[in-house]
């Protein structure tokens, strides 16, 4: 499945945990050149892009990811090639892997790189990776002009984490 060109906006839902996408057990998604305005809710289950279930390759290149209601995207179980994206305002611009049971975020593996993640909103996380598979982790760039946040949140121990040559301003 290949999303290409496609502007997500504007999908607000007040009552449920609601994304941009949701892609849920499926192999080779790809989204391209897309851009992901002001999803979500206002709670930590909601996303530009919500990856979830299964082992599968996923990938979201070229992208622009604002105001997400949490996180612009979720890479939860697959293999994963997340690249040369913009992310503005997100409160966890990618998180990577799960945080909860090891079955539900050992399958995250993949590539994370050449991304920019620009003026993160609370809690201000870049990155969070969390209980995953291995994964390359490189060439990100994280901008803030606050204090507030981490370029690289790490949470519970992941079977390799590979974290490398990023960018914090």
């Amino acid at each position: 499945v290949l999303v290409t060109k496609t502007i997500i906006k504007d999908q607000r839902n007040p009552d449920t945990h609601a994304q941009g996408a949701y892609v849920s057990a499926s192999d080779n998604v790809v989204f391209e050149d897309c851009v992901f305005y002001n999803t979500g809710n206002r709670d930590t289950f909601c996303q530009g892009i919500y990856f979830v279930h299964g082992n599968y390759f996923r990938a979201a290149r070229n992208c622009w990811f604002g105001d997400p209601g949490f996180a612009g995207i979720q890479a939860r179980g697959g293999n994963f090639e997340i690249t040369g994206n913009v992310f503005e305002d997100c409160g966890n611009a990618i998180g990577i892997g799960h945080p909860m049971a090891a079955p539900f975020g050992i399958w995250t593996s993949g590539t994370f790189s050449n991304n920019l993640i620009a003026q993160p909103k609370y809690p201000g996380w870049g990155i969070a990776v969390q209980r995953m598979n291995c994964a390359n982790v490189f060439n990100n760039a994280f901008f803030s002009n606050s204090s507030d946040g981490q370029s690289i949140v790490r949470q519970d121990a992941s079977i390799c984490a590979n974290i490398y040559d990023n960018d914090v301003s």
